[in-house]
């Protein structure tokens, strides 16, 4: 029987915080040494729940390569009628091809997303043709995509921030 109360021993605080956001499917055991070693850590239960949204916004973040500003920020722009896009591209050689998005645009309100997106409209045009079958096929569908506004990310991000806050 494992000796659950040295296995937490050897962990981080942030380890332990992660395994106590999923202690209900621990044994009773399991649950019991970990409550002890939380306590003997001082580690309460507003310190897991910071955890939990800290690490939703940190996997929110690198999902969809938001810049590094704090999430007041974007819910201050997402009021303001900023929409969040993204823009694909295509790079391919040979037999092999590559579709890969942009990182995150923030498009004011009456702002066109056209500039943004020609950049990658231009390197799929340029390095995206030459792969056998996807290049062209993606290619074509990238550039169709940036020049009708890029993918907007707006709701996927409002949705996340909703459910870090509760």
């Amino acid at each position: 029987m494992p000796n659950w109360k040295m296995t937490y021993k050897n962990l981080s605080d942030k380890d332990l915080m992660k395994l106590s956001t999923e202690a209900n499917g621990l044994l009773p055991e399991a649950q019991q040494a970990l409550t002890i070693e939380l306590q003997e850590r001082k580690i309460q239960t507003k310190d897991v729940n910071t955890y939990v949204i800290e690490s939703a916004w940190e996997k929110l973040q690198s999902q969809i390569k938001l810049p590094d500003i704090s999430r007041l920020q974007i819910k201050a722009e997402l009021q303001n009628g900023t929409r969040i896009v993204v823009f694909q591209y295509c790079v391919s050689c040979l037999i092999f091809s590559f579709k890969k998005v942009s990182p995150v645009f923030f498009i004011k309100t009456g702002e066109s997303p056209f500039k943004q997106s020609l950049k990658y409209s231009l390197i799929s045009s340029l390095f995206g043709w030459w792969g056998v079958p996807w290049g062209p096929i993606w290619t074509i569908s990238a550039i169709f995509r940036n020049f009708n506004g890029g993918i907007d990310m707006t709701e996927n991000v409002r949705i996340a921030l909703a459910e870090i806050t509760e």
